[in-house]
């Protein structure tokens, strides 16, 4: 419900990666809109720091230390009020975002197996591993901004290509591996054209 709620509850981890997944963001998003509400802040904050210390009512010190994702779902007609006038500075941007086709209905059935994103090894260890990224992704990133890409639609697509070579254990990110990147790219464009804020 709060910042100072998800820092308490997440706390230290040594910068250790925590999956944030309310499945609906509506409570979470109506949290950020509260007036003097800090949660968007926060958040945007968390987008590119690990290490956030809090000073919280009655002077209390809280310590966040945790590489954050936040993942969920809105239905189309709450999103321009969910994402309103608090997240244009800047929770908006950090956002990627998917749109359900036309016509879609949820059908659940129980999964026989899940598999984790990060595959475990047997020792214990995950499968992802530290990747460089090379000049040349600078270089074509810098071509997809002159193209009409959003720098910061540039920039999310090329964290998710480098989180893919990280799990196919690529320890070089390079232009030529960024097809797919630009086609993210090219799709957050174009749903931003209908999932905008306020």
């Amino acid at each position: 419900g709060s910042a100072e709620g998800l820092v308490e509850k997440i706390g230290d981890t040594a910068g250790a990666c925590r999956l944030f997944y309310p499945d609906e963001l509506a409570h979470l998003l109506e949290k950020t809109a509260i007036e003097n509400a800090s949660f968007a802040r926060f958040l945007t904050r968390a987008f590119y720091e690990s290490e956030i210390d809090l000073t919280v009512s009655k002077r209390k010190q809280l310590s966040f230390n945790a590489r954050l994702t936040v993942a969920g779902g809105t239905v189309d007609d709450q999103f321009e009020t969910l994402f309103g006038s608090v997240s244009t500075g800047g929770l908006y941007d950090r956002f990627l975002f998917g749109k359900c086709p036309s016509g879609f209905q949820y059908l659940w059935r129980p999964l026989d197996e899940v598999v984790p994103v990060i595959a475990l090894q047997d020792d214990g260890s995950t499968r992802a591993v530290a990747v460089h990224v090379e000049r040349s992704v600078f270089e074509e990133r810098d071509r997809w901004i002159q193209s009409g890409i959003s720098p910061r639609v540039a920039e999310l697509s090329l964290r998710v290509a480098t989180i893919c070579a990280s799990l196919d254990e690529r320890r070089n990110l390079t232009a030529d591996a960024l097809g797919p990147a630009y086609a993210l790219a090219q799709y957050q464009t174009r749903v931003r054209a209908f999932l905008k804020p306020n």
